[in-house]
Order: C-alpha cells, then sequence, then structure tokens
C-alpha cells in the first residue's frame, strides 16, 4: 500500500479489490519461478544477464474484464481473478513471454 508505483499494472480497481495483495501475487510469483528455477544464482541468463522472470517483467500478455467488478485480470484460480505477470518461456525454436509453455 505504501509503493503503488511498484505495481502500476494495478491501476483503478484491482481483481479481488485489495490493492495490496493483488500487487503481492505477481510479485511472489515473480519471486518463486526466480528462486525455484534459479536457487543458486548461478543458472540461466540471457546475454543481458536477466533471468527467466526479469525477463517478462511488466508483461501480462492477453487480458479480461473481471464480471466482478471490472477490473483487469489475466488468470481464474477458483473464484479469484489475479494479474498475474508472464514467465519466459525458453522454447528452442524462439522463446516467448507466457503463462504456459503450450
Amino acid at each position: 500500500m505504501r509503493c503503488p508505483s511498484s505495481a502500476p499494472q494495478l491501476s483503478g480497481t484491482t481483481p479481488n479489490e485489495d490493492f495490496a495483495a493483488d500487487a503481492m501475487a505477481s510479485t511472489i510469483a515473480h519471486a518463486l519461478t526466480a528462486s525455484v528455477t534459479n536457487p543458486t544464482g548461478t543458472s540461466w541468463f540471457d546475454r543481458y544477464g536477466l533471468e527467466n522472470a526479469a525477463k517478462c517483467q511488466g508483461t501480462f500478455g492477453t487480458t479480461y474484464t473481471t464480471t466482478y467488478n471490472g477490473a483487469r485480470a489475466n488468470m481464474k484460480l477458483g473464484v479469484r481473478d489475479f494479474l498475474i505477470q508472464q514467465n519466459w518461456v525458453n522454447n528452442p525454436r524462439k522463446g516467448y513471454c507466457g503463462l504456459s509453455s503450450q
């Protein structure tokens, strides 16, 4: 709540009407993927020194308007909607930011 500029994707109404929790959901997803895929800090980096989570920071892919309150979201987990950043998919042909590898 003290740093609204840290979650610019959540301007106005947030999917669950809790700015701090909605912003934290995407931040936790970023931190979790970074810690799982690079626990020692010596794993995969691109030529710019970015890890898979950092390569897609601030990208959300296709979004939709929630029926609950009209906020922007890109995934539904259970009964709740969320706006979660994408992650780098290191496809052998050409990598991309996405929410799944398919």
